[in-house]
């Protein structure tokens, strides 16, 4: 092998290793980029989501300690009380005629 050749040789071996590290350093700026977008929705998502919630007159709940859930009723509030009668009833002398 003439020194041409070697020449030739050690600058692909130099180009391959300049572009892996090109790439290299692409893929790590992308993830980076990922990792921030992930941590601002990871912040700010959850309390976008709150206002948005008490903009349309509802309430937080914490999921965490159960704590300020809004009891379930039968019907919206807009609609008033569930009148008695309406919906499932248990029998009056107990659980035993459901078994």
């Amino acid at each position: 092998m003439n020194n041409f050749e070697q020449l030739l040789e050690e600058e692909a071996s130099a180009f391959d290793a300049h572009k892996r590290q090109q790439a290299r350093e692409g893929i790590i700026s992308t993830l980076g980029s990922y990792k921030l977008i992930g941590q601002l929705v990871t912040v700010f998502v959850p309390d976008m989501i709150n206002v948005l919630i008490a903009a349309t007159g509802g309430s937080q709940t914490t999921a965490a300690d159960g704590e300020g859930k809004i009891p379930r009723q039968g019907r919206p509030p807009h609609l008033g009380e569930t009148p008695p009668g309406l919906g499932p009833n248990l029998p009056d002398d107990g659980f035993e005629d459901i078994r």
